[in-house]
């Protein structure tokens, strides 16, 4: 598995960071029709950014653009708190082709996708492996989505993942436990670092 570490330079989670100790995994996607990252890696890269995460995944690529022990702002404030405090927050890319009623995907063809699909939910699996494997983590208690977040208290009301997961007939557990056992493979990783002189502006 590659990662691409892309780091985003100018948001101030990264230019003012507050280290975290990582005990939660947090699974989002983007809520937008848009599988190139670096559309939104742009708009998160800015001083003025609200908002920040730790990484994209889509379908050929892994990007990491915060260390994994800084503090980002991706899940928002529950009434108990927030996990932005103990989590790293990954997004997933969506393919074209569909928008939004609300939470709710409209003209999403699920069987033109289901490549696509496919592609995000096993880099997703992998990479949550990876991490549960190295920060020592337990993808039945410490993974979780954004809804789920909001439905334990701790971030805003949004309904990723579970507004896409069950079109192609996944969910949380699956996905939980599909890292379990993708952890009792070898994980070989490489990092592939692109500097600040190369990085998208």
């Amino acid at each position: 598995m590659d990662i691409i570490q892309k780091y985003m330079t100018r948001n101030r989670c990264y230019s003012s960071p507050v280290p975290i100790t990582v005990k939660k995994l947090v699974l989002h996607s983007l809520g937008v029709a848009q599988p190139d990252s670096d559309i939104i890696y742009n708009k998160m890269n800015t001083n003025s950014s609200k908002v920040s995460v730790h990484g994209f995944i889509e379908a050929d690529r892994i990007i990491q653009t915060l260390p994994w022990n800084y503090k980002g702002w991706h899940v928002g404030s529950g009434k108990k708190g927030s996990y932005n405090n103990c989590a790293i927050g990954i997004e997933l890319c969506e393919p074209k082709g569909h928008t939004y009623n609300s939470s709710t995907m409209v003209n999403y063809n699920v069987s033109s996708n289901k490549a696509y699909f496919t592609k995000v939910y096993n880099n997703a699996v992998q990479l949550f492996a990876m991490l549960s494997k190295e920060l020592e983590l337990d993808p039945s208690k410490d993974i979780v989505c954004h809804c789920e977040v909001y439905s334990l208290g701790y971030g805003s009301n949004h309904a990723d993942v579970m507004h896409w997961f069950p079109r192609h007939k996944k969910t949380m557990d699956t996905f939980r436990a599909d890292v379990r056992k993708e952890m009792k493979n070898t994980i070989n990783t490489v990092v592939k670092k692109i500097s600040a002189s190369k990085e998208t502006t």
